[in-house]
């Protein structure tokens, strides 16, 4: 890792015409590394929230045999719940063939309560393995994956995965020693409807620090914003001592202090041609500062500066506003 943000390094990537690309529980990759299709896939270990116990098996069972399916991995793991959840919403496990409403469908059957287990301490224990016939029970622990997960009953509106689960690990009557197994109020398959790529590049963002089910530009930008308007970051060069508009994403940001004691603010914005350095004077930063944030599309009125070695040039910003739709 370095100075700048995960974002960043995926978008200079893809100016060299690489593409990131899910992880896969099957490749066993430590870290990133172009394939031969120009791709880059998010290496298992990078998702977050995964647990090292975790990590030290798959990566000796995958050195054994490649998983057949998300049960096979399942049993072979032992992951915790919360991290199979993680998996799935990271897509590591969409290679498998089935979506992810089937798939967390499948994972919640194969760690559903076993027969004639009883609570510990008002929390159910968290795996057991029958050493005999190798099947793995992983037993509700009430921890919950993150709301921003979904998997939604169809025709019924959108459901959080963690009401679902809510649901799913506390019975209709009492404490549920005596009930029946099964995943209570839990629809079944047919009725389930997977996230939006909105909703699971919002996800990735959590998991990896960036997009892939959307082009970061379009995730950011929200699809419409008129780049071809602007003056593009490589353009920029043939404008020195000029003003220009310009449109980007805020990379990085990083305040500063005047020799007169005032706060100024340096920043990275990218456009789909390339990267620029800015910088807003103490009078910009207290009227449009808060408008500079990780990840905002903004619009920029700037007077363009070369850089007194004359390779390459920074943006005086002198007005913030909304990129134009």
């Amino acid at each position: 890792r370095g100075f700048y943000s995960p974002l960043f390094y995926v978008l200079e990537a893809r100016r060299h015409g690489v593409r990131m690309a899910l992880p896969d529980i099957n490749l066993p990759h430590d870290g990133f590394a172009a394939e031969s299709d120009a791709r880059i896939h998010v290496p298992v270990p990078y998702v977050k929230g995964l647990g090292r116990r975790t990590l030290d098996r798959w990566r000796k069972e995958i050195r054994r045999r490649p998983f057949r399916d998300a049960a096979d991995f399942c049993r072979r793991v032992r992951p915790q719940p919360s991290e199979v959840q993680l998996l799935i919403d990271a897509g590591a496990l969409d290679g498998f063939g089935l979506g992810r409403p089937e798939l967390f469908w499948q994972t919640r059957q194969l760690t559903q309560t076993a027969p004639g287990s009883r609570r510990r301490g008002g929390k159910r224990a968290s795996y057991q393995n029958d050493n005999e016939t190798g099947d793995l029970f992983l037993q509700a622990d009430h921890s919950v994956p993150p709301a921003s997960s979904r998997c939604f009953p169809g025709g019924t509106g959108r459901m959080p995965v963690a009401h679902s689960l809510r649901a799913a690990e506390e019975p209709p009557d009492g404490d549920g020693d005596n009930a029946p197994p099964g995943l209570y109020s839990l629809p079944s398959p047919a009725g389930l409807t997977g996230p939006t790529a909105r909703e699971r590049a919002a996800r990735e963002i959590e998991l990896f620090g960036f997009p892939v089910s959307l082009d970061p530009f379009d995730f950011f930008g929200g699809g419409d914003v008129r780049w071809d308007t602007y003056c593009s970051t490589a353009d920029a060069a043939h404008f020195h001592g000029q003003k220009i508009e310009l449109c980007g994403i805020v990379m990085q940001t990083r305040r500063s202090h005047t020799s007169r004691g005032e706060i100024m603010e340096f920043c990275t914005l990218a456009d789909p041609a390339g990267f620029i350095e800015a910088q807003l004077w103490p009078r910009t930063y207290r009227k449009f500062g808060h408008r500079v944030r990780y990840g905002q599309v903004i619009a920029v009125t700037a007077n363009v500066q070369p850089f007194d070695n004359k390779h390459g040039q920074v943006l005086e910003i002198t007005r913030v506003g909304d990129a134009r739709r």
